[in-house]
């Protein structure tokens, strides 16, 4: 599935559960318009044995989102 996504969204309450500290806030603009500001922080991301170093920013809710780090191939199927 080709959501159009160019960044990964990981839920903050994850994202601190895992003890990732944001590095920087930066600015997004959504597909319906919206604008907003969230903390960016690295994680390490391992799928089908694959690993890469993504940036993601903190989201809200408890869904994740987005698509595979970049170089691996993977593209998000059904999210949450």
């Amino acid at each position: 599935m080709d959501t159009g996504a160019t960044i990964s969204w990981i839920p903050q309450e994850i994202l601190q559960s895992l003890g990732a500290q944001p590095f920087s806030r930066l600015p997004f603009s959504l597909a319906d318009g919206r604008r907003l500001e969230r903390d960016v922080t690295a994680v390490l991301v391992q799928i089908d044995g694959r690993k890469a170093p993504v940036e993601v920013p903190g989201g809200r809710g408890r869904r994740v989102g987005g698509d595979g780090p970049p170089g691996t191939g993977i593209d998000s199927g059904p999210c949450g």
